[in-house]
């Protein structure tokens, strides 16, 4: 029984040897080799974090200055936008206005013809005393205005 227990002891030894080489720690301790892997790797994985961290920082300037220019854009185009609101409101007053004129000059084409009709209807010798009247308005409005400006 002691010659199996001496065996049972002499396997485990040589199993736990074994074990020993191929893992990463002997009775829970690490291998030196294994620590500088970990060392290696989280060197690595530091070396990565510094990259990434270095192109987010370039993606949130970039980012930014877009952001930026997006924003003076906009602000041109709202300046641009009450420019052309402001257009927009003088042609609205202009449409109305020549909306006006048109309308007024329908009238007076109407009173045009209504004139060449009752024309038509007056006689010459009314006319000619018409004329001489005007004629005469028109001589003393002149002279009177021209005594206006003298005094």
């Amino acid at each position: 029984m002691k010659k199996h227990f001496y065996i049972i002891l002499t396997l485990s030894a040589v199993i736990l040897i074994l074990s020993g080489c191929t893992s990463t720690s002997i009775l829970g301790l690490s291998r030196a080799s294994h620590v500088e892997e970990l060392q290696y790797q989280l060197d690595a994985d530091q070396e990565q974090d510094r990259r990434i961290q270095n192109d987010l920082d370039e993606i949130r300037n970039i980012d930014d200055s877009q952001l930026l220019a997006l924003q003076e854009d906009l602000s041109q185009l709202n300046s641009r936008m009450e420019e052309l609101q402001r257009v927009s409101e003088q042609l609205d007053l202009i449409i109305a206005s020549l909306d006006q004129t048109e309308q007024e000059t329908k009238e007076l084409q109407l009173l045009a013809d209504e004139f060449k009709i009752r024309m038509a209807t007056v006689h010459e010798d009314t006319l000619s005393v018409l004329v001489t009247a005007l004629e005469e308005f028109i001589g003393h409005s002149s002279e009177a205005s021209a005594a206006d400006t003298e005094s």
